[in-house]
């Protein structure tokens, strides 16, 4: 149990730090590169620790983990503008609730089964994200921030479902470390290249402020993964269940954290879609 508690902490803290990037004038794109060094030094020390063999010739699922490595920068930095503009609340809820795009996919291709009760999940999916990101004054160059949650919801369900497909088809004994620690290092050297192109001054990304954020997500970021999947070995409950724990666990953490630790304004309508998300999850996982 102390797995998933150590895995919804770290998924938290991810959107906490987002949110306070501003503050300190740390530019968000920045603060990803970093992350990225850390996450593949840890994934990789982890390979090493374990003394688990790498071989990259022959792994049919490398065109995949550099796919998704892509696309973990990209959402990555849709989840801090998310979590910037809108709040650390409506992010939880938009990349938890995003797990109906798998779940849709398992449906469709996996046949798996579907019930009255996961129908009823859902269903309460959209309008809990609708409920959950409505604001009630924005200025109107902002007015576009509204579909941040949106773009967060379909590009985290997109990534969950090539991720998913990729552990069904692919992925054996160790090689979900290796497969981790190859989509972390594939997202440095997106960052590494994005950031050579786009910037013309790197000086902030080695300024001490840059490095600790970067630092800290990196070290939430590999956690929040290998603390989930210990959680998933070792947890005397079926995988639906810390998968529902989990999603849950995310949502009331970083939403009691958004009240108490940066007074972030909850509407009524806030709170409706707040308490659909924890039904949806609910019924998705326990139907």
């Amino acid at each position: 149990m102390h797995y998933l508690i150590l895995s919804i902490l770290s998924s938290s803290c991810i959107i906490l730090v987002f949110n306070r990037l501003d503050k300190y004038g740390i530019r968000t794109f920045h603060a990803i590169a970093v992350n990225y060094v850390f996450a593949t030094l840890l994934g990789w020390v982890l390979i090493r620790w374990k003394n688990i063999p790498v071989h990259f010739s022959g792994n049919e699922f490398l065109p995949l983990a550099a796919t998704i490595g892509i696309l973990f920068v990209v959402m990555f930095y849709v989840i801090g503008l998310t979590a910037r503009k809108s709040g650390v609340t409506v992010t939880a809820v938009a990349s938890r609730l995003s797990v109906i795009i798998p779940i849709c996919f398992s449906i469709v291709f996996y046949r798996e089964t579907l019930g009255w009760i996961k129908i009823a999940g859902i269903a309460l999916a959209l309008p809990a994200l609708v409920l959950a990101s409505v604001k009630n004054r924005l200025p109107h160059m902002e007015k576009l921030v509204i579909f941040l949650p949106f773009i967060l919801f379909l590009g985290t369900g997109l990534t969950d479902t090539l991720v998913k497909f990729t552990q069904q088809q692919y992925l054996t004994g160790n090689q979900p470390y290796v497969f981790s620690t190859l989509v972390f290092f594939t997202s440095l050297i997106t960052t590494s290249l994005t950031i050579a192109v786009r910037f013309r001054s790197n000086r902030a990304l080695f300024r001490t402020r840059t490095l600790v954020a970067g630092g800290l997500l990196g070290i939430f970021n590999f956690s929040s993964l290998f603390f989930f999947v210990q959680a998933l070995n070792h947890a005397p409950f079926d995988s639906s269940v810390i998968f529902g724990m989990n999603h849950l666990g995310i949502i009331l953490l970083t939403f009691l954290s958004g009240i108490l630790l940066f007074r972030e304004r909850i509407t009524r309508l806030n709170l409706s879609g707040l308490i659909l998300a924890c039904l949806s999850i609910t019924f998705l996982y326990y139907a």
